[in-house]
């Protein structure tokens, strides 16, 4: 089975709370059960790089539409103590993911509206077709 879990923190690389240590956790025992997962998170300007190992670019232009226009995205790929990981980054003047902290700002609900469809719109430009999305919520 191939599951893609979609969530706004994964320990140790985006940690706010719980949520961070859940989704590692979860995603572990997953694989321990001998399935693949995958998992989309933001690229936030704070994250924990030196948790990301062959840290690479795998899209240069992933366009999301959004409102009456599109979003480019680059998607970062790299490995967080074995879990695959998927980064999205939003070239955007909104900056979304480019502030202190991951929540508590005006635009969190805009935010990740865009984050969600952006993880939707990159596994349907990879081909990928999961058997389960783990959605998480911020």
């Amino acid at each position: 089975m191939y599951v893609v879990m979609v969530a706004p923190e994964c320990a140790p690389v985006a940690k706010t709370g719980g949520l961070a240590a859940w989704v590692f956790g979860l995603s572990r025992e997953v694989e321990i059960r001998r399935h693949v997962v995958e998992i989309a998170l933001p690229r936030y300007q704070n994250m924990r790089y030196l948790n990301v190992w062959d840290f690479q670019v795998s899209c240069h232009d992933l366009w999301v539409p959004w409102y009456c226009g599109a979003i480019r995205c680059a998607v970062w790929f790299g490995h967080v103590h074995g879990r695959r990981c998927s980064f999205l980054e939003p070239h955007s003047a909104d900056h979304f993911f480019h502030w202190e902290r991951a929540y508590g700002y005006h635009d969190d609900v805009e935010r990740f509206a865009f984050f969600s469809k952006a993880a939707l719109e990159f596994l349907l430009r990879a081909g990928n077709r999961p058997d389960v999305i783990h959605c998480h919520d911020w």
